[in-house]
């Protein structure tokens, strides 16, 4: 294994990603020479707009973890004065909630990661941590009005994505939520 970070392994790997993936992508090649080279820059950008997004909260997610550190988040955790499922249990509460407001959860979720991955939580309950986030993703995907499942969705039944959000997922998001908070909590107490 590499001992990088990843935000290093997200600089390292985000821009040659953005650039070889255009080349590796099946349905961007055609036969002419014209119609490949605009399907191979519309798709250098929208995959370079994508990394652009997904660097930015890397940088952003491991400031604030950085911050939260230097803060003396991971003493509190380890005293006990922050309990380790709580923190948990708010991760997966807190990010669907960031993305409910529009606010890109990825940022959130990298943050969540950093500050607490390599912390007393991640190393005490990884099982537990790791199941939490993923979670969390997939909740904040369906109650994020910016996400692009929202978008599509929206678009293909004729709604607005915040009506996908907030009234045709709102009862699907809220029953996984409750049902991942029982997982995660199960797997937290054999962990």
């Amino acid at each position: 294994m590499l001992d990088v970070s990843f935000l290093i392994a997200a600089c390292l790997v985000l821009p040659l990603l953005a650039a070889l993936w255009p080349r590796l992508e099946p349905g961007l090649r055609s036969p002419g020479p014209e119609g490949a080279l605009t399907r191979l820059s519309a798709a250098s950008e929208g995959m370079a707009t994508e990394s652009t997004i997904f660097l930015a909260a890397a940088v952003i997610g491991a400031a604030v973890a950085a911050a939260a550190q230097a803060a003396g988040i991971d003493a509190l955790i380890a005293g006990g004065q922050l309990p380790a499922l709580g923190v948990i249990l708010a991760c997966l509460v807190l990010i669907p909630a960031v993305g409910a407001v529009m606010i890109p959860h990825t940022i959130v979720m990298i943050m969540a990661a950093s500050l607490f991955g390599a912390g007393p939580v991640g190393t005490d309950h990884p099982y537990a941590l790791g199941l939490a986030l993923l979670f969390a993703w997939a909740l904040a995907i369906a109650a994020s009005p910016i996400s692009a499942m929202s978008i599509i969705t929206g678009r293909e039944l004729g709604v607005t994505p915040q009506r996908v959000t907030f009234a045709l997922n709102l009862r699907f998001t809220l029953g996984l939520m409750a049902a991942a908070a029982l997982v995660v909590g199960l797997v937290y107490a054999l962990d």
